[in-house]
């Protein structure tokens, strides 16, 4: 049923790479409203726990799935974009038995940034309103007692024992590993690698500017709050009907009423502590799985910084990060 899968991580430039690769003319992609396409979630059903509200829809039986590439071209590499994948209850299994030669790749983002990138974008849809570090202590007490809740901000940051999974089933030469940083300083060259490693040609990116996805804002209203936090009561049927728009103008309509773009505040101190030492032992071992010097993922670097919208005119390419990550 698939080719390829970008399994994680979520919050390192998934969305961007997902309208890179939906250009490519050798990548088919599941058909349907892009909410659909970019995140099925048919990989990573059963992660999401019964009380979270923020899907739209979870595909969960196998013929249903394999019925969004029914007019995928039989040339062309499935690629499932949905970073959700890696932290899936059923994952691997779900995976090797849809095509046990699979290639699964990743982008991995700082552990600690990509908690409070987590935040913000939840802060922004009106799904949080605690303060950072009252959010991810009660997250992180919840996760170690077990629950089964989705734990947005500490869960999806455990990286390290789902690649080894992932390395474990489908082999080192069928898993390939990226940073997020690498591809923020050089990304042209990274859609490059991903398509060598994926055995499609290489694309001529657009000489165009490649919006970024998901950024930092607020509500600019308290009626646009309550309708981007309808998910129950009165105001749920005019969100319901709201999802039944096209793509293109749910995105217009959010992007001019309902959200402003705002200056991403650095992290607190103590918020960025408590996460180091909540995540400083999956660190030590990812550095090992990834052959990689990992420290700086410590160093407080929260204050705002660009992000490269135009893949082709970016900075110029600095030395590899490394030489191989996995495989």
């Amino acid at each position: 049923m698939v080719d390829a899968l970008l399994i994680g991580s979520t919050k390192s430039a998934t969305s961007t790479l997902y309208h890179v690769f939906k250009g490519h003319k050798g990548v088919a992609l599941p058909r349907g409203d892009e909410t659909i396409a970019k995140e099925p979630h048919y990989f990573s059903q059963g992660l999401f726990g019964p009380n979270y509200n923020g899907l739209s829809r979870e595909i969960k039986k196998s013929s249903e799935y394999n019925s969004l590439w029914r007019e995928a071209p039989l040339s062309a590499l499935r690629c499932d974009f949905d970073p959700h994948t890696m932290h899936g209850p059923q994952a691997i299994e779900l995976l090797f038995e849809a095509n046990p030669q699979a290639k699964v790749f990743a982008i991995l983002r700082n552990l600690i940034e990509r908690a409070y990138s987590h935040y913000l974008m939840d802060v922004r849809e009106c799904v949080e309103t605690r303060p950072f570090l009252e959010a991810v202590r009660e997250e992180h007490k919840e996760y170690i007692a077990g629950s089964v809740e989705f734990c947005r901000f500490i869960r999806l940051g455990f990286y390290t024992r789902a690649l080894e999974r992932f390395q474990q089933v489908f082999g080192r030469e069928r898993m390939r590993v990226w940073l997020y940083e690498e591809f923020t300083h050089r990304p042209t060259a990274v859609v490059d690698e991903m398509c060598d490693y994926l055995c499609i040609d290489r694309m001529e990116l657009p000489d165009v500017a490649i919006p970024r996805e998901n950024e930092a804002g607020v509500p600019r209203s308290r009626l646009s709050a309550a309708l981007l936090r309808a998910r129950w009561g009165i105001l749920r049927r005019p969100r319901q009907l709201y999802l039944l728009l096209p793509l293109r103008l749910r995105r217009y309509i959010r992007n001019t009423f309902l959200i402003k773009k705002t200056v991403v505040s650095p992290m607190p101190a103590e918020a960025w502590d408590f996460l180091a030492n909540v995540y400083r032992e999956d660190i030590q071992r990812l550095q090992g799985l990834l052959g990689l010097d990992l420290s700086h993922w410590f160093r407080n670097r929260t204050a705002p910084r660009a992000f490269p919208t135009d893949l082709q005119k970016s900075k110029p390419a600095r030395p590899a990060i490394r030489q191989e990550v996995v495989g």
